[in-house]
Parts: C-alpha cells; sequence; structure tokens
C-alpha cells in the first residue's frame, strides 16, 4: 500500500521528498510523490497534502464550433462600462480577451469578468490587465475554461487611443477538473467516433484541452484524461 502526496508551491522544497520510511522518492511525471503510508504524517508536517489521483471522461455538450473572434463580446469601444455579452460559448471552452490600444499605450486598467468556470466554480472572477504597448495587440487568455459568461466590466482605464476590446472563444475546448487541480494528463482522445489516441491533442493542469483535431462544428470528440488534486 502507498499514498499519494503533492508539493506546495513555495513551502515544501523542490526535488524528491525525503521521507523516515519512504526514503528518496523522486516526482512522478504528474508531479506526486508515491510514499510509504508511515511516512503520511511526516508529510504533513512538511507541508506536503494529500492528493487522489483519478480518471475522468469528458464528451463536449454539443459538437463544437470553430472558435470565433469577438464571439463572446463583440468589439467595441474600450471605456469604462459593462460590455454586453452578447452570447456564452457553445461548449466548455478557452475564452480570450483582446484588446487594440490604438497609437497609444494604454498604462492602467482592468476588465474584470465573472464566470462559470470548469473546476466547478460558479463565480469564478478574473482581473484582466488592460495595459500595453502602444499599436500592440494584447491578447489575455481567462485563467479557467468557462462554460457561461455572467459579466465583464472595465475599470480604471488611462491610456489608447480610440482603443477596442472584445471577448473571443478560441480553438481550445475545456474538461472538467477538481478545484485546486494540480496536473491533467491525456490518456485517451475519440475523434469523429474513432480512437485518434495515436494523435493525442494536449492538456493543461487548468482543464485546457487543445485536441488534435481543431472544432470546426463538424468534429465530435471525447476524451479519457487523470487528474492529481488535494
Amino acid at each position: 500500500m502507498t499514498v499519494i502526496v503533492i508539493g506546495a508551491v513555495g513551502v515544501t522544497p523542490a526535488g524528491a521528498f525525503q521521507g523516515p520510511f519512504s526514503g528518496s522518492v523522486a516526482a512522478n511525471s504528474d508531479g506526486s510523490f508515491t510514499i510509504d503510508p508511515r511516512d503520511q504524517a511526516f508529510a504533513l508536517g512538511a507541508g506536503y497534502i494529500p492528493a487522489r489521483r483519478d480518471c475522468r471522461t469528458h464528451v463536449p455538450l454539443i459538437t463544437p464550433a470553430a472558435g470565433a473572434v469577438g464571439a463572446i463580446v463583440a468589439s467595441v469601444a474600450l471605456t469604462n462600462t459593462s460590455l454586453t455579452v452578447a452570447a456564452n460559448p457553445d461548449t466548455m471552452r478557452k475564452c480570450q480577451m483582446r484588446v487594440a490600444p490604438g497609437t497609444t499605450a494604454i498604462t492602467a486598467g482592468v476588465c474584470t469578468v465573472t464566470y462559470a468556470a470548469n473546476d466547478g466554480t460558479a463565480a469564478q472572477v478574473d482581473a484582466l490587465s488592460l495595459v500595453t504597448a502602444a499599436s500592440t495587440l494584447l491578447t489575455v487568455p481567462f485563467t479557467k475554461g468557462v462554460l457561461t459568461v455572467a459579466s465583464a466590466v472595465v475599470t480604471g482605464l488611462v491610456g489608447g487611443t480610440s482603443p477596442k476590446v472584445q471577448i473571443d472563444t478560441t480553438a481550445d475546448l475545456a474538461v472538467p477538473v477538481p478545484p485546486n487541480n494540480a496536473d491533467a494528463t491525456i490518456l485517451k482522445e475519440v475523434t469523429d467516433g474513432s480512437d485518434s489516441s495515436a494523435n493525442l491533442g494536449t492538456l493543461t493542469a487548468a482543464g485546457i484541452w487543445t485536441p488534435h483535431t481543431a472544432p470546426n462544428a463538424t468534429h465530435t470528440f471525447a476524451i479519457g484524461y487523470s487528474t492529481v488534486a488535494p
């Protein structure tokens, strides 16, 4: 029997786990440590966190469309105001804010977006910085996968020459993950009803999934994956 722990960033030392019974244990590929259960109390005292490895599957709610610019908030003048949310993502996926500052730099300001996230947070709040150099397009992704967007509010804007803002969907989808997920690994991918595991996409700890084949409103997808979380 063994137990799984993960290190807390800034709390536990980097490198191998060192325990009285486990000895030196190198990290697994997912960042976890598989240790002797007699070392669990020692590990907790050293700042490690008990973790669980889980296997999950996900099938998007509908056939995902291609990513689209301005799908959530159409391009509008960037001012201190509440932006109009035109639509929500068709299925759980990655969204991003894009800002065109014009010929003058934006030196201050945030767009605060509130949305339902793929880790179960019903009102995830991201404060996305608007700061960007003159004539430099700024793209800022949301920190988690998005189900629905409740609001997007711009405050503290300084600078810009006739700046514009919009919120897009991207070609990346999202999968459900536990809160504070530490790692995620694709185990199987199915595209158009056929196993495409020989050419897997990518999956981040935040649950952002880039399928091997880009969504286009025709392809269907399914994924099997593992998570490691407290």
